[in-house]
C-alpha cells in the first residue's frame, strides 16, 4: 500500500510539473505574441514615415525637373535621407529616394525610383533601351548586311527599326547612302541605296532627315530627306563657309536644332556650327580654327567635346554662343602625336575617350575614363593600353561598346560603372570597325569589309 501511495505521489508532482511547463509556455508565448505585435506595428509605422520620406524626396527631385542635382544626405531623427540621380542616358535620369532607419534593433530602408526624360530636343536621340536584358559576356552576332565590293562603311545611325548606313567606295559612282530594315534583327534588309556623291564619312539622322559629312569639297554638308524609307533624296549640299583646299567633311552630330561639322586640318577653320531647325534653309552660325584634323564630335549642353588629330588629343570647346566659340579645355596625356584622338562619348559627367592605336608594348593608352565636370581640368580616372585604335564610343548602362580596329576583336565591350575600365569582352567582325550606333536591345557596327553591317544584342 504504501508503495503505490508513493507511486500516485510521484505521478502527482510529475503532472503539476507538467502542467507548470505547459502554463509557462503558454505565458512566454502569449508575452511573444504581444511584443511580436509590438514590434510588427513599430516596422509597420517607421515603413510608413520612412516610405513618406522617400515620395517628398522624389517629389523635391521632380519639381525641379531635368537639371535637378542632389543634395547631401539629411537626418532625421532615426532616419537618414538620400537622394541620387543616376544618367540613363544623355536625355533621361533614374532618380532613386530612401530613407535609412533602425526599428526594432535592426537596420531597415525604404526606396522608391523615378525616371525623368528631358522632352527638349526630341530629334537625333539614340533610341536605344535604358537597360538590357542580358549579358554582353558573349555577344550574340544576329544579322548582317552587304553593300558591296570595294564599299567600306563609315558610320551607322540605327533608329526605331532602321538603321542607315554611310559609306566611302573605291568609286565615286558606288552608292555610300543605305537605308536598312532591322526589325528583325536576324533578318536585316536594305530598302534603299543612294550614290550623294564622292563618299559620305559621317552622319546622324534627326525626324525625317538624315544630316551627313560629305567628302565633297563644295558640299561636305548634306541633308538627305528620309521621310520616304524607299526613296530617300538629297535636299541640299552646304558648302561650308571658309572651308579651304582639303576642307572636306569629316565628322558630324546634330544636338537640338544644330548641326557641328569637322573637317581635315586645312588652311580655314575645321569646326562648323548650323542652325537647321529649318532643314531646307540651314543657317550658318559659328565657326572655330582647331588647327588639326576633326576626327569624332559629341555635343551635350553648351560643349562640343572634339576628337582631334594633334597633340591636344581631346578638345572641349564652350558653343553657348556660337558666334564666338572659346575653348574651355583639353586633354592630351603621353603618346606621339601620331595617336590621335579618333573618338569621344560621354554621359553625366564623364567622358570615354579612344585615341588611335599605338605599338606594341608601349604601355601608352588608347582608351581613357575621364571626369569632364569641369572643362578647365579634365581628371584622368583610368585608362588602358589596348593596342588598337577606337574609332567609335558608345555608352549605355555602365558599358562602353567600342568600334576598333583591333585584330580578331573589333567590336570591344568595357565595364566602367565602377570608375575603372574593366574589359568584358571581344568579337571578332573580319574587318575594321567604324562606327556604331543602338537600337532597342541592339548594337549595330559598320566595319570595312564585308558584310558592311553587323548586328549583336546580349544574350
Amino acid at each position: 500500500m504504501k508503495n503505490t501511495d508513493k507511486k500516485q505521489r510521484g505521478y502527482s508532482t510529475i503532472e503539476i510539473m507538467i502542467c507548470l511547463a505547459l502554463v509557462s509556455l503558454f505565458i512566454f508565448g502569449a508575452v511573444e505574441l504581444v511584443f511580436g505585435n509590438q514590434e510588427i506595428q513599430v516596422d509597420a509605422q517607421n515603413d510608413g514615415y520612412g516610405l513618406r520620406l522617400s515620395r517628398e524626396g522624389i517629389e523635391t527631385a521632380l519639381a525641379q525637373g531635368f537639371d535637378f542635382v542632389p543634395t547631401a544626405d539629411v537626418t532625421d531623427g532615426n532616419f537618414t535621407e538620400h537622394v541620387q540621380a543616376d544618367w540613363l542616358a544623355g536625355y533621361a535620369k533614374e532618380i532613386t529616394s530612401s530613407a535609412s532607419f533602425v526599428s526594432s534593433g535592426r537596420p531597415r530602408k525604404t526606396e522608391l525610383h523615378s525616371l525623368v526624360v528631358d522632352m527638349s530636343g526630341d530629334l537625333g536621340r539614340d533610341s536605344c533601351s535604358f537597360g538590357f536584358s542580358g549579358s554582353w559576356l558573349i555577344p550574340k552576332l544576329r544579322g548582317a548586311v552587304s553593300v558591296g565590293p570595294g564599299n567600306p562603311a563609315t558610320d551607322a545611325d540605327a533608329l526605331n527599326g532602321k538603321v542607315f548606313l554611310a559609306a566611302n567606295g573605291s568609286t565615286a559612282s558606288l552608292p555610300d547612302f543605305f537605308v536598312i530594315d532591322a526589325g528583325n534583327p536576324d533578318n536585316p534588309m536594305v530598302l534603299a541605296s543612294l550614290n550623294t556623291g564622292p563618299g559620305i564619312n559621317s552622319l546622324h539622322v534627326a525626324g525625317d532627315y538624315a544630316f551627313a559629312a560629305n567628302s565633297s569639297i563644295n558640299g561636305q554638308l548634306q541633308i538627305i530627306k528620309i521621310s520616304d524609307s524607299l526613296h530617300p533624296v538629297v535636299m541640299l549640299n552646304v558648302k561650308l563657309a571658309d572651308a579651304q583646299s582639303g576642307g572636306v567633311g569629316n565628322s558630324i552630330f546634330y544636338y537640338e536644332g544644330r548641326v557641328y561639322v569637322g573637317t581635315p586640318k586645312n588652311d580655314g577653320p575645321e569646326f562648323f556650327v548650323y542652325d537647321v531647325q529649318h532643314p531646307l534653309a540651314p543657317i550658318f552660325l559659328g565657326e572655330f580654327e582647331i588647327g588639326s584634323q576633326v576626327n569624332k564630335i559629341f555635343v551635350y549642353g553648351d560643349y562640343a567635346y572634339v576628337a582631334t588629330g594633334d597633340i591636344n588629343r581631346l578638345r572641349i570647346l564652350n558653343i553657348s554662343d556660337a558666334g564666338h566659340i572659346t575653348e574651355d579645355g583639353d586633354f592630351s596625356d603621353v603618346g606621339g602625336t601620331a595617336q590621335s584622338g579618333e573618338s569621344v562619348s560621354m554621359l553625366g559627367g564623364l567622358a570615354v575617350f579612344g585615341r588611335a592605336g599605338g605599338l606594341p608594348g608601349d604601355h601608352i593608352p588608347e582608351l581613357y575614363l575621364l571626369d569632364v565636370n569641369t572643362p578647365a581640368t579634365i581628371a584622368k580616372l583610368n585608362s588602358g593600353d589596348i593596342n588598337m585604335s577606337v574609332n567609335d564610343i558608345f555608352l549605355r548602362g555602365g558599358l562602353a561598346f567600342l568600334a576598333t580596329n583591333k585584330s580578331g576583336g573589333q567590336f570591344e565591350i568595357y565595364d566602367y560603372s565602377s570608375g575603372l575600365l574593366n574589359f568584358l569582352s571581344s568579337s571578332a567582325l573580319g574587318s575594321d570597325a567604324t562606327g556604331l550606333d543602338c537600337d532597342g536591345q541592339n548594337m549595330f557596327v559598320a566595319t570595312i569589309g564585308d558584310p558592311a553591317l553587323q548586328i549583336f544584342s546580349a544574350q
